[in-house]
């Protein structure tokens, strides 16, 4: 499945206050040995804006994670004590819902800034269900990530081509 986000600004009232880019995939390795790097940058855009305490991407539930970068892979819905910090949480999204809901993420809980995470082997994109948490709100929405699907992930170029 094709994704079409790879940068996702979240909006209030004509203000971009966040932005989340997906940088670089790159799949590295032959056979078995392969790994594919996932790189993003996350921003405070609005000076007006709360400052970002973390952020999360869903996950495939069956990939392995072999670098967290820093990061923490969890069942939003099953996490001890974290609960308060779980914008990927069933219900605190709209995009996320009992029938529908995030089995896996990988959070930072941070400020902002480049954040990579390397699985073992090489996933298709899909579009993936993304949040930053500032101040007591969520901001939610979806980004090119990895699928369960093996493969190689191109994502929409940014900017503009030149031959």
């Amino acid at each position: 499945m094709a994704c079409t986000n790879r940068i996702f600004n979240f909006v209030e009232n004509g203000d971009i206050l966040y932005r989340i880019t997906l940088d670089s995939v790159l799949c590295t390795g032959t056979g078995e040995n392969k790994q594919q790097t996932w790189r993003y940058i996350v921003e405070k855009i609005s000076v007006s804006a709360q400052d970002i305490s973390n952020w999360a991407l869903e996950l495939c539930p069956t990939v392995e994670v072999f670098n967290r970068g820093g990061g923490t892979v969890e069942d939003p819905n099953n996490s001890k004590g974290q609960a308060k910090g779980q914008c990927l949480k069933t219900g605190n999204c709209t995009n996320i819902t009992p029938e529908n809901p995030v089995n896996l993420q990988i959070k930072w809980d941070t400020s902002g800034g480049t954040f990579s995470f390397i699985l073992e082997g090489c996933y298709e994109c899909r579009e993936s269900r993304v949040a930053i948490k500032a101040g007591n709100d969520c901001f939610c929405g979806t980004i090119c990530g990895p699928s369960c699907e093996p493969g190689t992930c191109e994502p929409p170029t940014r900017g503009i081509l030149f031959s």
